[in-house]
């Protein structure tokens, strides 16, 4: 088995990238728009209540999207079912009430 197999799993002897189509493009491009759009609001309201400094809030930001990008990419196409990468709402929304009541040193 060589290295690429090793990465991106062997699942028969169907290469990753052929279930590329219309549908399943589509259907990442509007779960990322959902993932996107909405729990970042919350994240700045959690940065704002937790009296977090702007490079702390950007770090903290950014780190959620990369993570989750890379993590969104890599694990379908091992396991070749969707897996998205993406903090949860409820999730979000419990650290915007949570960070108020802890404070960073």
């Amino acid at each position: 088995m060589n290295l690429f197999q090793k990465l991106l799993g062997k699942r028969g002897d169907t290469f990753p990238l052929k279930d590329l189509n219309q549908k399943n493009i589509s259907a990442g491009l509007v779960a990322s728009l959902l993932v996107m759009t909405g729990p970042p609001v919350l994240l700045l309201q959690a940065s704002a209540n937790g009296n977090f400094t702007m490079t702390q809030t950007i770090l903290w930001m950014s780190s959620i999207y990369v993570i989750g990008g890379v993590y969104s990419i890599l694990l379908p196409l091992y396991y070749r079912i969707p897996i998205v990468g993406a903090h949860t709402i409820t999730g979000i929304a419990f650290l915007a009430t949570v960070t108020s009541l802890v404070y960073l040193l």
